[in-house]
């Protein structure tokens, strides 16, 4: 079955980002090609490239993209030897079917298609979005973006397009990549190739951000939050800031302290250091700075701070951990940047690491 559709599955290249997408329509007059992929794999480019077959590129045409789904399509032109795949029925997408996901992950790293294989684990809808979706537990990585989730009919069962790598508590999670099912591909696709641009609805604002800034309600802290990020403060001493993709976050963690015994940061470093969950393995302090600092949400006045630098271990990942400590009127303050190492480096992962980082340093206590 892959030998057969592998032809169809496309990789996706532009200045800023690399994906994957697939051909689901071909043009024998003209020999051109229609291309679906994830709106997120193109956004923001003023050239796209297209390889087929892992050795000839196109240069490809937006026709249509769809904000609000993540949807794309595509045109290249010509080559009358283009294959194409069909939609699956959703009907025939059913808990416990075994699905393929097809694409080029991790940008320059892979040279050629790679696939993994599983289940459909889950089907759901997301009403905000108007998308329904498909969970799978076969892996997915940072430039399977936009490509085929197939049947082992090598019909389309969905676009591969997110990955829920950790629980709203930092609790890693295994098997739960989703794509855009076929039954809203089937729906929006005909607009999209007719060149629809579907309408964006404006988002509602987050009544907790002001002006891009999350204040604490219970002790005045604040950080910067990028537009569409998530944040979860449904325990306001463990503040969780994302991105969609959940592959990196920021958490900000207090922590009451004797103001006595550790009136600033300097002492509570003498009695404490930083240490790992039990289930993290290989776990190395990298670097310490015990020399930054932050002005306080409420004035210019300075607060010293200690900066650890560390890596580790889990879920058989390797992760970055950058944790300042803040110890001021009674509490500590843990701010804490997670990022996996296999990602930090890729290109369409710039933007993401470049917001972290921002967030990260964007904290005051």
């Amino acid at each position: 079955m892959v030998e057969r559709v592998r032809g169809a599955v496309v990789r996706v290249r532009t200045e800023i980002a690399s994906g994957s997408g697939v051909i689901v329509e071909t043009d024998s007059g003209d020999g051109s090609a229609f291309i679906l992929t994830n709106y997120h794999v193109i956004e923001g480019s003023a050239l796209i490239d297209v390889t087929v077959d892992d050795a000839t590129v196109f240069r490809a045409n937006i026709i249509g993209v769809d904000v609000l789904r993540d949807l794309a399509v595509l045109r290249i032109c010509c080559d009358q030897g283009f294959t194409h795949l069909t939609f699956a029925a959703p009907e025939d997408i059913r808990l416990s079917e075994s699905v393929v996901v097809l694409g080029y992950p991790l940008g320059d790293l892979v040279d050629s298609i790679r696939i993994a294989v599983g289940i459909v684990s889950g089907i759901q809808y997301d009403s905000t979005i108007d998308r329904h979706e498909i969970q799978t537990d076969a892996a997915m990585n940072p430039g399977n973006s936009g490509g085929p989730l197939v049947l082992d009919t090598g019909e389309i069962a969905g676009i591969n397009t997110y990955v829920v790598r950790t629980s709203a508590g930092s609790i890693a999670v295994e098997g739960f990549g989703f794509a855009i099912s076929s039954k809203t591909l089937e729906e929006q696709y005909l607009a999209l190739r007719s060149g629809v641009a579907a309408a964006t609805p404006e988002p509602e604002a987050d009544p907790r951000i002001t002006n891009g800034v999350y204040t604490s309600s219970v002790i005045g802290w604040q950080i910067n939050v990028p537009p569409t990020w998530e944040l979860d403060d449904s325990e306001w001493d463990n503040v969780i800031i994302w991105e969609g993709n959940n592959e990196g976050s920021v958490n900000v963690q207090v922590k009451s302290v004797g103001s006595a015994t550790y009136p600033n940061t300097a002492a509570y470093t003498r009695d404490w250091i930083i240490a790992p969950p039990s289930d993290w393995t290989n776990y190395v302090i990298v670097s310490e700075d015990p020399n930054i600092f932050r002005t306080r949400a409420t004035s210019t006045d300075l607060v010293s701070g200690h900066e650890f630098r560390t890596t580790f271990t889990f879920d058989d990942r390797e992760w970055e951990e950058t944790t300042h400590w803040f110890v001021t009127g009674g509490y500590l303050y843990g701010v804490s940047l997670f990022v996996p190492i296999s990602v930090r480096s890729l290109s369409d992962y710039s933007i993401i690491d470049l917001n972290l980082r921002l967030t990260h340093a964007s904290f005051h206590p």
